[in-house]
């Protein structure tokens, strides 16, 4: 199997996307997050033996944890958007009574 090049910069950019949503906030997204790191590495050891296979898998792998980890922590953020904007409502609508 040749080396999954194209599949290592596909999961670095899943990674830094995830990392851009702070996942840190989010105790579960900040588990994927470290997964995805983990498997990274473990990829990048398995590319450095020419083990592409194992590589690729982990890869993968890592991609879908940071995926996970930038949708939890994105949806924890646009929830406590949506909150704030429900209570600004319900204070205009309060000043307006």
């Amino acid at each position: 199997m040749p080396r999954p090049t194209e599949q290592l910069i596909a999961t670095e950019r899943a990674v830094r996307a995830a990392e851009e949503h702070d996942p840190e906030s989010h105790p579960k997204a900040a588990l994927h997050l470290k997964l995805a790191r983990e498997q990274l590495e473990k990829a990048r050891r398995f590319m450095d033996v020419d083990d592409n296979d194992r590589a690729t898998w982990y890869l993968r792998r890592a991609e879908s944890d940071a995926e996970v980890a930038r949708v939890m922590a994105k949806t924890k953020f646009l929830r406590e958007e949506a909150a704030r904007a429900l209570k600004e409502v319900e204070r205009l609508k309060a000043s307006f009574q």
